[in-house]
């Protein structure tokens, strides 16, 4: 029975124990810091870290931002004061916002931020030209918390009744979804982007929000289960799987087969997206000018603008511009792998011009099986967002794809000499990308055979960016890009995204608890 009671224990606060860890004076380990939600803008980054210590049983959550703060988007209190760009800045030397327990979504988009919290209440500062802070003024913030208590600086937004479920930020206007299933829209709207019948911007003048903001004029009866914004446009998945896309529609990113804009005119937002007979859509994603949907079967379309390859076809034909592009005509992107054996596919997130995707893969060695998720990225690479080690489009040209597109290199994404007996499992789980930058998260895992029983060691939690980096948005002290340079083999692993110090050649990963690099919280 003893042994029984040991063995509960052990499986209950197995989650807990496997977080990043620290030594403590006595012996005893610290649980702490890991990610609970991201949020990647177009020049800059925030996350919301959950920060819990074992040996004093306190918990904390705060939100900490990093790049580009021109308009304040950082909101640390200041202006055009850049954090993340100069040697020493790192994440973990950055002001804590809203410390408190009740933090629960951020949202990034061009230029400002948005949190949601548990209580329901929302709070936005940053760039406020078109009223996206939605605070019934044009008016600028750069900070939401009072410096001298901790305090919300200034109202929630005012939205009107009911219970909020998620926030989303794209360009210049910010999106909830409501409990029940509806969605409100605010800030620039010269396309339809806020789905309410016109083009006049919400949130600039002080009767435009709480109930005198309409709610997305869905023409259907059904619900929105979840959201998506892009830059000047976004998308909803209904309660039956459908997709229906508003706003700018100039590469046909709204998928309907034309490149009129929705949600501009009365009545107009009524034509879901055409995915193939019988399917439906599980996550919706959208993008700059794309988007995308993973469907019921475990495959995934894209459709919008095709420039650079975004939409990973094999050429650089925008979709849904055009009668026949759509349904069973649109393909599925070719996501297949070189090693191993694809089981799923779990997350995507669409920059500007470029597209990523978490596979959970299955590789068989004699004697053991192993579980591992990857990243792909396809799309435009300037700036190596594609985390390939070089500058060269991938997707915009025939065998690009599949089988010949690499694993990013980011989390044991590619098998390296172990230490014998074990196997790598894990990697990265949830990935944010905007504008020319991409962050994933995750933890890694290692299992060790010892009397024919698996023994597992504790997750390692890790942070990586790659991408574009003039503004520090990367979070690495320097403005270096990272992604663009080539593979290279150190004391048998590889690494492909260089370190904290740009004066370095090549570093090692971009983790929670590692020294040089990180980006430590």
């Amino acid at each position: 029975m003893k042994d029984l009671i040991v063995l509960l224990i052990l499986y209950v606060n197995y989650d807990l124990w496997a977080m990043d860890q620290s030594d403590t004076p006595d012996g005893r380990f610290r649980i702490n810091k890991e990610i609970q939600d991201m949020s990647v803008g177009v020049n800059h980054t925030c996350a919301i870290i959950k920060d819990f210590d074992n040996y004093n049983l306190n918990l904390e959550l705060y939100l900490k931002c990093w790049g580009n703060n021109l308009f304040g988007q950082l909101g640390v209190g200041d202006f055009g004061n850049n954090f993340g760009d100069e040697k020493g800045e790192s994440p973990v030397n950055q002001e804590k916002l809203i410390s408190n327990s009740n933090l629960q979504k951020i949202a990034s988009g061009r230029a400002h931020t948005c949190a949601l919290l548990k209580d329901g209440s929302v709070n936005c500062w940053g760039d406020n030209f078109y009223g996206q802070l939605g605070l019934g003024h044009t008016q600028t913030f750069n900070y939401p918390v009072s410096k001298s208590n901790s305090e919300l600086r200034f109202s929630s937004i005012n939205l009107g009744k009911g219970e909020i479920k998620d926030i989303k930020a794209g360009s210049d206007f910010t999106c909830v979804l409501f409990a029940e299933g509806k969605v409100k829209c605010w800030g620039a709207n010269f396309f339809g982007q806020l789905g309410i019948g016109d083009k006049r911007p919400r949130g600039v003048k002080p009767d435009e929000m709480g109930e005198n903001l309409p709610f997305l004029k869905l023409g259907t009866s059904e619900k929105i289960f979840e959201i998506s914004v892009g830059g000047d446009h976004a998308c909803g998945r209904t309660n039956s799987g459908k997709v229906i896309c508003w706003g700018l529609n100039q590469n046909g990113q709204l998928g309907v087969e034309d490149k009129n804009n929705r949600g501009d005119s009365e009545n107009d937002i009524n034509h879901p997206v055409n995915l193939g007979k019988n399917r439906r859509a599980i996550k919706i994603f959208a993008g700059g000018a794309h988007s995308c949907a993973l469907l019921d079967n475990g495959l995934v379309k894209c459709w919008g603008r095709n420039s650079s390859g975004e939409l990973g076809l094999g050429n650089n034909l925008d979709k849904g511009v055009l009668p026949g592009d759509m349904g069973d005509n649109l393909k599925n992107v070719d996501l297949a792998v070189a090693v191993g054996d694809l089981r799923s596919i779990l997350d995507l997130a669409l920059g500007e011009d470029f597209s990523c995707a978490i596979l959970n893969i299955e590789i068989r060695r004699p004697g053991s099986i192993a579980e591992k998720n990857v990243i792909k990225c396809w799309g435009n690479n300037i700036y190596g967002q594609l985390g390939l080690g070089d500058t060269e489009n991938r997707g915009d040209g025939p065998n690009e794809m599949g089988i010949n597109l690499p694993n990013v290199n980011v989390a044991n994404s590619i098998p390296s000499d172990q230490e014998e007996g074990f196997e790598n499992f894990g990697g990265a789980n949830r990935i944010f990308s905007s504008g020319h930058h991409i962050c994933a998260i995750g933890n890694d895992v290692k299992f060790k055979k010892e009397n024919d029983f698996c023994i597992a060691k504790p997750k390692t939690p890790f942070l990586r960016c790659w991408g574009a980096n003039i503004y520090g948005q990367l979070g690495l002290g320097g403005t270096l890009n990272i992604g663009s340079r080539r593979l290279v083999k150190e004391n048998g692993c590889y690494e492909n995204l260089p370190g904290a110090d740009p004066d370095a050649p090549e570093g090692g990963p971009i983790s929670l608890d590692s020294e040089i690099p990180e980006v430590p919280f």
